[in-house]
């Protein structure tokens, strides 16, 4: 017979492994939904709105990009911002840097391996390779100059520059997002502009590294309630009938699990 303490071992050790599925499984779908509604207003507003303009600036979290890359096969929308939240629809534009097409440095920041993983092959990507970005602006190739792990401390590859540059920015390693991926490509030709926005000063989850510190607590708390609600079914799992053990705490401890799940989700990189 089980103790106490072989219980709450095993309830926490298929708590976590049901939380590393979320993570690397399931956190997928909604990825998938989003880029079907992020593409359609893509589409949509393309050709009727300021994205062109090199002095605009696009609401965080709208659709602003499609970025392919053959090679790899990547082919994503792009939305405007790269805190966790706007990551979880796909890969983002750092705000504060240029756009795709013009003059400076165009940062793209990405997931590696949750939420559909879009940049999960960026490692894959040669010397000579294209991207192509497509915006409101107009489709602009660049040609990869360059593929390399900068550790933490290291000098920021998601500074301005002097050049036409598209940065992909992703964690490093992919599990542990301890430094960052970094592939960096040339504009074939000449930009479209010189941008000429309010300069923005990204906050220190925007940078891909670091999550929200506050998931971690209420994550925990949740955590804890969800065990409690694990425990009090397994006492009365011989005292009530069955079936109406599972109709009342199935989703009691399914909306826990999730509560659980999102909460600690938000104290993760963005870039994992």
């Amino acid at each position: 017979m089980l103790s106490w303490t072989s219980r709450i071992l095993l309830v926490i050790g298929v708590v976590t492994l049901s939380f590393v599925a979320y993570e690397f499984v399931l956190t997928g779908l909604p990825h998938d939904r989003s880029q079907v509604a992020l593409l359609a207003a893509f589409k949509a507003q393309v050709g009727t709105t300021t994205l062109d303009a090199p002095d605009a600036v696009a609401p965080e979290s709208s659709a602003v990009a499609l970025i392919q890359a053959p090679a790899i096969g990547l082919d994503q929308v792009v939305v405007e911002g790269t805190s966790p939240q706007d990551l979880q629809s796909g890969p983002g534009h750092l705000q504060g840097t240029s756009m795709p097409g013009e003059y400076g440095n165009a940062v793209i920041v990405g997931r590696r391996t949750t939420y559909g993983g879009p940049f999960s092959a960026l490692d894959r990507l040669r010397i000579g390779d294209q991207v192509r970005v497509t915006t409101g602006q107009g489709s602009f190739t660049y040609v990869v100059t360059g593929v390399e792990r900068v550790r933490t401390g290291a000098r920021s590859p998601m500074g301005p520059s002097n050049d036409s540059r598209l940065t992909l920015v992703t964690s490093d390693p992919a599990f542990l997002a301890a430094d960052r991926l970094v592939v960096t490509g040339r504009l074939r030709g000449d930009p479209a502009y010189v941008p000429n926005r309010p300069p923005v000063t990204p906050a220190l989850a925007d940078l891909g590294l670091t999550g929200d510190p506050l998931g971690l607590g209420v994550g925990l708390l949740w955590g804890e309630l969800l065990l409690a609600a694990i425990l009090v079914a397994w006492r009365l799992r011989n005292k009530w009938p069955r079936s109406v053990l599972i109709m009342l705490a199935a989703p009691v401890m399914l909306g826990l699990g999730l509560l659980t799940f999102s909460s600690v989700d938000r104290f993760l990189p963005g870039t994992l």
